[in-house]
């Protein structure tokens, strides 16, 4: 089986790339960050996974196997089903944000990453919406996943 990995996007934020990766098999969008100088190292290739970006876990998931010493709930299948549907770029007084849309059959969600301009630091949200007409309920929602 080949490669179903792809740059999605990517984005230089002082001396940090953000790269967003999506699994074109898988559907998932994932993130990668690292030194800028260290960007034309990053490679594609190998025997990883790209991880879903906005980590959620709703009531009724299975929990995900192979955690050793209890569990996690990270991955769920809420995660896993979650498909990237825009990205939009907003840079205004030295702030970049970086708001990156996901659609489900059962929630929509944004993780915003966002840089101050001279700052060594990003910062991280996710928020989640329920499209839907009935209650949700939640058990872990990240607020990254690196």
């Amino acid at each position: 089986m080949g490669n179903t990995k792809k740059r999605y996007s990517s984005f230089t934020l002082g001396d940090m790339s953000a790269i967003y990766i999506q699994d074109v098999g898988q559907g998932v969008l994932g993130l990668t960050l690292l030194p800028k100088k260290l960007e034309d190292q990053f490679t594609l290739e190998g025997r990883w996974q790209v991880e879903p970006l906005v980590q959620v876990k709703a009531v009724g998931d299975v929990y995900p196997g192979g955690y050793s010493l209890g569990h996690t709930m990270r991955n769920s299948q809420t995660a896993w089903k979650l498909r990237v549907t825009g990205q939009s770029v907003k840079e205004e007084a030295g702030t970049t944000e970086i708001v990156t849309e996901f659609q489900s059959d059962r929630l929509r969600a944004e993780h915003i990453l966002i840089h101050e301009e001279g700052e060594p630091y990003l910062i991280s949200k996710t928020r989640l919406m329920n499209p839907t007409t009935g209650n949700q309920r939640i058990e872990y929602l990240a607020s990254y996943s690196l």
